[in-house]
């Protein structure tokens, strides 16, 4: 009976899809792939200019104004170069406080 119970727990283990990591928002980091690139720069860059783009406002505002600007963009783009630059998102997890 033990044998059957631990055949069971095994297999409903190994039949269970694998949990994904879930990847926290970095500030500047406008597609969510846990790099600041280049792209994500020019993400903000369409940001700016009210063009379509993946770019929210918590993860993209990194000098924390309120909207997303240029100057963001520029700041995005230097992190990518690892040039100094402004990295103050308010909350990049999408919560309250």
């Amino acid at each position: 009976m033990l044998r059957i119970a631990f055949a069971i727990v095994v297999a409903a283990t190994l039949t269970c899809a694998p949990v994904r990591a879930q990847i926290i928002p970095i500030c500047g980091d406008a597609n969510n792939d846990g790099d600041i690139e280049e792209s994500d720069g020019i993400a903000a860059l369409r940001a700016a200019a009210e063009l379509p783009t993946t770019c929210p406002i918590a993860v993209c505002d990194v000098n924390a104004d309120g909207r997303i600007s240029v100057t963001d963009a520029v700041n995005i783009l230097r992190n990518a170069l690892v040039l100094p630059s402004v990295d103050a998102c308010k909350d990049v997890t999408g919560g309250t406080g």
